[in-house]
C-alpha cells in the first residue's frame, strides 16, 4: 500500500531546506568578505554585514520551522561572522584611521 504524501507539505519542507542552504552560503560568503573585504575594495566594506544579517534571518526561520544541522551551522557561522566584522570595524576606525590621519598630517603621503 502506497502512502500518499501531500504535495504542499513536501514543497514546504523543500523551501525550508533551501533557506538553510542559502543561509549557510551567505554566511560563508559574508564571513570571507568580513575577513578579507576591507583589503579588497571600499565597496566591500558594508557588504558582509548585509550578507551575514540575511543569512542569520534565513537560518533562524529555517530552524524555527524545521530544525536541521545545516541551519544550526549557518546560525553559528553567521554569528561568528558578525563578531569578526564588528572587530574589524572597531580596529579600522579606532586604530588604523587615526594612524592614517597622523601620517597624512605629517606629509607621509
Amino acid at each position: 500500500m502506497k502512502k500518499k504524501v501531500s504535495k504542499k507539505k513536501s514543497d514546504k519542507l523543500n523551501t525550508l531546506t533551501y533557506l538553510g542552504i542559502v543561509g549557510i552560503t551567505l554566511a560563508i560568503s559574508g564571513t570571507f568578505l568580513a575577513l578579507f573585504g576591507p583589503f579588497l575594495a571600499i565597496l566591500t566594506t558594508f557588504l558582509p554585514i548585509i550578507f551575514l544579517v540575511v543569512a542569520l534571518i534565513f537560518s533562524i526561520i529555517q530552524q524555527v520551522k524545521n530544525k536541521t544541522k545545516l541551519g544550526k551551522v549557518a546560525v553559528i557561522l553567521s554569528i561568528i561572522g558578525i563578531v569578526v566584522y564588528a572587530v574589524w570595524i572597531i580596529i579600522l576606525f579606532k586604530v588604523l584611521l587615526p594612524i592614517a590621519q597622523q601620517a597624512i598630517a605629517q606629509g607621509a603621503f
